[in-house]
């Protein structure tokens, strides 16, 4: 979003810009090193679940670490907790990227979780 807002040329800060940060992901040896500060007895199973889930990204590792979800089963109910930081994220992507269609889409989505995969049930 903050890349089209400084890059697309009908954007009002369209070459606005006089300085560039970029952030980088996390490595799995730093994420390993985080979660080891937080939870020594992590399994393998935490381990890949830190990193699939948070793909290293600063917001989600600080996410899972403060709210102290160090196993697999605590990230996944930091995830499927009402208003957490990854439900609104799924949205919110939706709407960036559809717009107005949004609700769509996410209606659609919706049917998927619901099992109804047939092209008539949707």
């Amino acid at each position: 979003m903050m890349k089209d807002i400084f890059a697309n040329s009908t954007e009002s800060l369209f070459s606005k810009t006089t300085e560039k940060l970029v952030i980088w992901k996390f490595e799995v040896q730093v994420l390993k090193e985080i979660l080891y500060d937080a939870n020594p007895d992590y399994t393998k199973a935490d381990l890949l679940a830190f990193f699939s889930l948070t793909g290293g990204v600063a917001k989600y590792v600080e996410n899972f670490i403060s709210n102290g979800a160090f196993t697999l089963e605590l990230m996944q109910e930091e995830i499927f907790t009402p208003n957490s930081l990854f439900l609104n994220e799924g949205k919110n992507t939706l709407i960036e990227k559809f717009e107005r269609d949004y609700t769509t889409y996410f209606s659609i989505l919706s049917l998927i979780a619901n099992s109804k995969t047939s092209l008539p049930e949707i």
